[in-house]
């Protein structure tokens, strides 16, 4: 079953999604947007930086998110309520988080606060220049309990760098994690229980007579390099990278005048979408409340027929992947599947940083 939630909170809006989704046959359940947050456990708390952060980067990938790093995860109390001590100056974005580690909603406002600053919902139309007051309001379960500490300082925030991590060692490096659990199965001769298949991708530029033409593997998830065009950069990336996003990357305007031959997988990693991403569906996790329950039911349909086994299963546990390595796996794609960051680009803080020894 497919999942939307909508933005409005409209019986009326899911009624007619409900109508239009039924007409392609795709099995769909439409939830409107307040109903959807009540599952929300937790709020994921991302800073964002631009490539200027990143050293020799132009670019983060194949996405067009910027540069990201997990702040912190907050509970969500009873009351729908959170509070966490975050570090001022920087620009985040918040994403509520289901009990199976996916983002229910990725909302792009920015926000960032001077130290000490207290920075709090007062309502969606009230005066953003003026205090928001408790009006003699009960006071909430988050307030009552304290905030948070997410006063963490820059090189210890939580990163995702694809490959090439500046320590080795960095137990958050996606490739690492392929190269351990994946590649046995998923490279460039074989893809699961068959050989390994591929699609072309040809275009050529009309004002440059620049053209290129590009093999791509449905799901090769080693670290050997495919170099592929992307906006206007071409780079060789890990054959992993390109399988996972190449077919997202494929409906966005880079796609405009290409020439596509071949079967196009599904969309392995949908950028800050890790819910319908074929990949994370195919691998499957349970609920941190429910061991025994899993995101998407066991034996049901996948959401796209073209994932290979026709039906939900546990494919994590079957690769060896624990639920803490999936969840990296999500996280990674949520915040917004970017190759580069911090920790893989020779990235060097301030010395003045605002965090390091310091509690506002």
């Amino acid at each position: 079953m497919l999942r939307i939630a909508l933005v409005e909170d409209s019986a009326a809006d899911a009624e007619i999604l409900q109508v239009a989704f039924k007409k392609t046959g795709m099995p769909v359940e439409v939830i409107v947007l307040d109903d959807g947050l009540k599952a929300a456990v937790k709020v994921r708390i991302i800073e964002g930086f631009s490539t200027e952060a990143a050293t020799g980067a132009t670019m983060f990938g194949l996405t067009m998110s910027e540069g990201a790093s997990l702040i912190g995860e907050a509970k969500v109390e009873a009351d729908g309520s959170w509070l966490a001590n975050v570090p001022p100056y920087i620009p985040m974005h918040l994403q509520a988080v289901d009990e199976f580690e996916l983002a229910i909603r990725n909302e792009t406002t920015w926000i960032q606060g001077m130290p000490g600053e207290d920075r709090v919902c007062g309502g969606c139309h009230e005066d953003r220049t003026q205090p928001s007051l408790p009006g003699g309001q009960a006071i909430t379960n988050a307030r009552g309990r304290g905030p948070e500490d997410f006063m963490t300082p820059v090189l210890m925030r939580t990163e995702y760098p694809w490959a090439a991590a500046n320590d080795a060692t960095n137990p958050n490096q996606i490739q690492t994690l392929l190269n351990a659990k994946c590649i046995s199965c998923h490279n460039d001769k074989t893809n699961g229980d068959g050989p390994q298949t591929f699609y072309e991708v040809k275009a050529m530029n009309a004002a440059t007579g620049d053209s290129y033409d590009y093999m791509i593997p449905r799901l090769d998830l080693t670290d050997r390099e495919i170099t592929v065009k992307y906006d206007r950069q071409t780079h060789a990336w890990p054959a992993s990278y390109v399988s996972i996003f190449y077919p997202a990357a494929l409906e966005m305007e880079m796609a405009k005048g290409a020439e596509v031959t071949g079967t196009v997988p599904p969309k392995w990693g949908v950028p800050s979408d890790a819910r319908h991403s074929a990949m994370i569906e195919k691998l499957n996790i349970t609920s941190s409340l429910q061991p025994d329950t899993y995101a998407w039911t066991l034996g049901e349909a996948f959401s796209d027929a073209n994932i290979a086994g026709g039906t939900r299963a546990d494919h994590a546990k079957l690769a060896g992947l624990t639920r803490d390595e999936v969840r990296m796996l999500i996280r990674s794609i949520d915040m917004g599947g970017q190759y580069f960051a911090r920790q893989n680009t020779g990235f060097k803080p301030f010395n003045n940083d605002p965090v390091a020894g310091k509690a506002y």
